[in-house]
């Protein structure tokens, strides 16, 4: 199936459900997304930051699912993501580190042969994932920067990579899908509040999963689920993760209460996820049943 593409043309800086579809898909169709870096672009060429604070963190879309109603679940896989250009963006007072400069300071990063060469002396693996991505949020507008939602938004999770399937609730007919703010590489957490910030395409399949009952976006991976958990501090976030993580141990795989409390105190993890809001990961390593695991 030739991929439906979409340029960034289309960039949008808000989730909204009142924004008119860019594009309209059947579920099961394979989408092409390509995203901008204008405001980086912009940045290096010596636009003041002033000039571009109601363009940061563009996304590309929406994209209206055929089919997909209020209730169901969106399921987004990520099959490639393609980085055409890089960057490092140090912004003065921004951010973790941002008093350590006296100056914004952005410089376009060369890729090659699949690492971002950083200086002269010091390059790190291209390890490509998606920033930022959502569908329209049940009320109001969603933003692109923070805070993030039951819908999405900027979520900044290593683990939206190529493999990952991404679910999100639908809050309105045909979901109005939107993703952008990819990233070359990115620490866990992105503790700088920044990552090598980037622009590039991303491809994935998009269907829809009906009589599914899901609160939070999920992550499926190969060898994982992973449950996000939000709130208004990180020990919320991290409750509310516990909490989806044991009800899919129990709702979801069929293990006993007392096997669900020792699957998880044996073998969950908790991460974070991106600086916008309290985000909190439960890992659930796919559980290997066993007949005589008693042996």
């Amino acid at each position: 199936m030739e991929p439906i593409f979409l340029s960034k043309e289309h960039t949008i800086f808000s989730f909204d459900a009142n924004t008119a579809p860019a594009y309209e898909i059947d579920a099961g169709s394979i989408l092409k997304i390509e995203t901008s870096d204008e405001g980086y672009y912009l940045l290096s060429h010596g636009i003041p930051e002033e000039q571009l604070k109601k363009k940061t963190n563009p996304v590309t879309g929406p994209v209206y699912i055929r089919g997909a109603r209020v209730g169901d679940v969106l399921s987004i896989e990520i099959l490639a993501i393609e980085i055409t250009r890089a960057w490092s963006v140090w912004l003065k007072n921004y951010g973790s580190l941002g008093d350590k400069t006296s100056e914004t300071q952005v410089s376009e990063i060369p890729i090659r042969d699949n690492r971002l060469i950083l200086s002269s002396r010091l390059c790190v693996p291209l390890d490509p994932m998606v920033g930022c991505i959502g569908v329209a949020p049940k009320k109001g507008i969603g933003s692109t920067v923070a805070p993030i939602g039951k819908w999405g938004g900027n979520m900044d999770l290593r683990e939206l990579r190529v493999g990952t399937t991404i679910l999100f609730p639908v809050f309105h007919p045909g979901a109005l899908l939107s993703m952008g703010d990819l990233h070359a590489a990115m620490g866990t957490g992105e503790l700088c509040c920044m990552a090598i910030e980037a622009a590039g395409t991303v491809t994935v399949r998009v269907n829809v999963e009906r009589n599914r009952k899901l609160e939070f976006p999920r992550l499926q991976l190969n060898n994982a689920t992973v449950c996000i958990g939000l709130g208004n501090k990180l020990e919320q976030a991290e409750l509310k993760a516990i909490d989806q993580a044991y009800e899919v141990l129990t709702e979801e795989l069929g293990l006993q209460p007392l096997e669900a409390f020792a699957y998880a105190s044996s073998s969950l993890e908790l991460r974070l996820g991106g600086p916008a809001s309290p985000i909190a990961l439960a890992y659930i390593p796919h559980p290997v049943f066993t007949d005589d695991a008693q042996k």
